[in-house]
């Protein structure tokens, strides 16, 4: 293990604007073991070479930012449950189509 925290992805630009670039959020906050903040850096420089071009942002657990982009997500979650099919839902429908 190189580093403990949480990720999630979000539009770049906002909700509104689900189909533009996306972005990867990272955080210290494992649950159990909150590694050094200024490890962040590390991290995202560590990705972006693994991942050219890659959108990384880094946050400490204890920020603001963090919690809003959480709550966003989880209000954009809510908010789209039911506007994207799954693919059982896509196979049932088209069932030819699957072979």
């Amino acid at each position: 293990v190189r580093y403990a925290g949480e990720f999630h992805p979000r539009p770049k630009y906002g909700w509104d604007r689900c189909d533009d670039e996306w972005e990867l959020v990272f955080d210290n906050g494992s649950g159990t073991y909150a590694p050094n903040p200024d490890l962040l850096i590390n991290l995202k420089e560590l990705l972006l070479f693994n991942f050219p071009g890659l959108n990384i942002v880094t946050y400490e657990y204890k920020d603001p930012k963090l919690k809003e982009s959480v709550t966003e997500l989880k209000h954009a979650v809510e908010k789209y449950k039911n506007s994207t099919a799954t693919i059982q839902q896509l196979v049932l429908t088209y069932p030819n189509s699957a072979s």
